[in-house]
């Protein structure tokens, strides 16, 4: 509005900024997927001893072999570049088909794209790029990334205030003026840019959330010491309007989809809502972040379940046994306990440990010693951790009367 070309002072008024009561934008239907795969290409730290747990893998033990004539070999293995900076790929998987969006670049030229060389990982197959902000060291491999891929027309997501000029006051008053992302370079390099503030879907039903409204009382922003240049001078940037991230509805987590009721189990916990964080804190470690494979732990929970006469915990733990390979005979024969035909060795040493910590609060030294021949330490404390949390989990479940979710059968289900 820089001249009013006539109209009155009201009808100008109408066309300023004020606040609109509503949703900010249309509702986005997320499609459900059935999987989703995110591979860190770039991180500020690599440690190539860390052992793959439940649902990690980690790079190959060979991974990075480079030239070095000082060994005897003429090579050495230099593992992965590890820089101050991330980037991500996200695999999301529908039935037969996959879609892959890499999720911001790293700080260096070469980085991404070194390690996705040493990965064995085909760039070619990319889909779409998303940068979460503008800060170069999210947004610096992409020359390189362009250069490995070798074809123009991938597309690039960014927030349109992503060619802000930024600085950063470093101690003892020096400023750093922060490399800023160029979009004729970029389109050059063959990215083809698009420009989103609002949500929208990518490919595979990834979403990208656009500009997020900062609302939250604990979102304090950035420090005085991060500015941005408004065209005349620099001022404090707090807010980093461009950051964004990626969303997705996977189908399927611990049993519960995005469309389901609230199960009555989780209703009735959040009446003490301390205590039901730490219970699913302390469940989300067991399930997705634990080092039993998910096999070994379900086996022990179904045997948990049936001697606790538990009609809720056993039928979802049907359900989720299943999902990991345990078949309805192995589901009958957990009710049969360890001393059934058909397990090995070691799965009945997981079943009959249960039945011994029920019965005699410990485990025999003859039981302890066939799991420690497959187990680290860790596992043999996570096991322990397992049967105690399923036992209280089926105690409160069996002592509030907890109903069956609609279509369970309890202590009848295989």
């Amino acid at each position: 509005m820089c001249v009013d070309h006539g109209r009155s002072a009201a009808e100008a008024a109408q066309s300023a900024p004020r606040a609109a009561a509503g949703t900010a934008v249309d509702p986005v239907t997320m499609p459900e997927v059935d999987e989703v795969v995110v591979t860190t290409m770039i991180d500020n730290t690599f440690d190539a001893l860390l052992a793959p747990a439940a649902g990690v893998t980690r790079a190959p033990r060979g991974a990075g072999r480079v030239a070095a004539p000082q060994f005897a070999g003429g090579e050495t293995v230099a593992g992965l570049r590890a820089e101050h900076g991330f980037s991500a790929l996200v695999t999301v998987r529908t039935g037969n088909t996959s879609s892959t969006l890499l999720f911001d670049a790293g700080a260096s030229p070469d980085g991404l794209a070194v390690n996705a060389e040493r990965l064995g990982i085909d760039v070619g197959g990319l889909q779409g790029v998303v940068l979460s902000h503008g800060h170069f060291d999210h947004t610096g491999g992409l020359g390189g990334l362009a250069r490995l891929r070798g074809r123009s027309g991938l597309p690039l997501t960014v927030h349109p205030a992503v060619w802000t000029r930024r600085r950063l006051e470093l101690p003892g008053g020096q400023w750093l003026e922060m490399p800023t992302l160029s979009r004729g370079a970029l389109e050059r390099e063959g990215f083809a840019v698009l420009e989103r503030r609002q949500p929208s879907l990518l490919v595979g039903g990834i979403l990208v959330t656009g500009e997020v409204d900062r609302v939250t009382e604990f979102e304090h922003g950035m420090p005085p010491q991060h500015q941005a240049w408004n065209g005349h001078d620099w001022q404090h940037d707090p807010t980093v309007i461009d950051d964004q991230a990626l969303v997705i509805s996977v189908r399927e987590s611990l049993g519960i989809t995005e469309h389901s009721v609230m199960p009555e189990a989780f209703a009735t916990m959040l009446k003490h809502p301390a205590l039901y964080r730490c219970q699913m804190e302390m469940g989300v470690q067991l399930l997705g972040k634990g080092v039993l494979s998910a096999r070994e732990r379900e086996l022990a929970v179904l045997r948990v379940g049936w001697l606790c006469r538990a009609p809720y915990e056993w039928c979802q733990h049907v359900d989720i046994a299943k999902r990991y390979g345990v078949t309805a005979e192995e589901i009958e024969r957990a009710t049969r306990g360890s001393a059934a035909p058909g397990w090995t060795e070691h799965e009945a040493a997981i079943v009959r440990g249960v039945e011994e910590l029920l019965g005699d609060q410990s485990i025999s030294d003859d039981t302890w010693n066939v799991l420690a021949r497959a187990w680290t330490e860790r596992q043999l404390l996570e096991y322990l951790a397992v049967v105690g949390y399923y036992v209280s989990i089926a105690y409160s479940q069996n002592a509030l009367r907890m109903r069956l979710m609609p279509g369970k059968t309890g202590l009848r289900a295989r």
